[in-house]
């Protein structure tokens, strides 16, 4: 076997195994070197094997390797978006059949005798070193900025806030989530024809953290005011952060 083959064959066996790495490993620290090497590197150095026949390895080939396999990742999330596979498995899976792609075709080139042909590289001016540089500075930029925005939006960041009654026991369920980002201090106030009857204070719950107790209900006419619940966080009881209530029963 000529060494170019057996460097294709090498390349291959490398990208099934990122590809397997990234999909059945448990660790994302495990993963995450493997990951890399398959959306950054192995596709375009396929590519680039393909064209020119023979592996690059100096610098400016390791550029172009990056750059084409950066490219294809970006054309494999527009697929597997569009065929709802957008998962761990999907990104191995695609990534690997690309890449494998390229070395099938660089394979298919050397068999059939193509000349390996020498082609010049573009040379690394300092100005394209500036360009590059500043590219990529401003690359991190974007992704520093786009994080702060991201972490700072709540949309799915909330607290939960309930008062339920418990048929048959004379009870009311009373529970508060923290389903934010951060731990919190929650205070809680139950109002009872609006005279205030039972407090919870300083209740510290982490993210994901449920707290919950009950009391009793009290009997209620028609013209009772029913039952209010207040919810103040982090100790500022200038502002109430969810209320719920119970009506009073309609008729006597």
């Amino acid at each position: 076997m000529r060494a170019g083959d057996k460097a294709i064959y090498l390349a291959a066996l490398a990208t099934v195994a990122c590809a397997a790495g990234v999909i059945a490993l448990p660790s994302a620290a495990l993963r995450l070197p493997l990951g890399l090497l398959l959306a950054c590197y192995l596709p375009g150095s396929a590519f680039l094997w393909a064209a020119f026949r023979s592996p690059r390895v100096a610098l400016t080939g390791l550029i172009f390797a990056a750059g084409l396999s950066i490219a294809a990742t970006v054309l494999c999330g527009f697929a597997l978006h569009l065929a709802g596979a957008m998962s761990r498995e999907g990104w191995g899976i695609a990534l690997c059949t690309v890449t494998l792609a390229g070395l099938c075709v660089a394979r298919i080139k050397r068999s059939r005798g193509f000349e390996n042909r020498p082609h010049p590289w573009p040379r690394m001016r300092p100005l394209r070193v500036a360009m590059m540089f500043g590219a990529a500075c401003l690359a991190l930029a974007a992704i520093a900025v786009e994080r702060h925005q991201t972490l700072a939006r709540s949309e799915f960041a909330y607290t939960e806030f309930w008062m339920v009654p418990e048929s048959g026991r004379g009870l009311v369920a009373l529970g508060v989530k923290n389903a934010e980002t951060a731990a919190s201090t929650y205070d809680v106030e139950v109002s009872i024809d609006d005279t205030v009857a039972h407090v919870w204070r300083s209740i510290p719950l982490a993210a994901g953290e449920t707290w919950s107790s009950e009391f009793t209900l009290p009997p209620q006419s028609a013209g009772s005011k029913g039952i209010q619940a207040w919810l103040f966080k982090d100790n500022d009881h200038s502002v109430v952060y969810r209320r719920v209530w119970l009506s009073a029963p309609a008729g006597g």
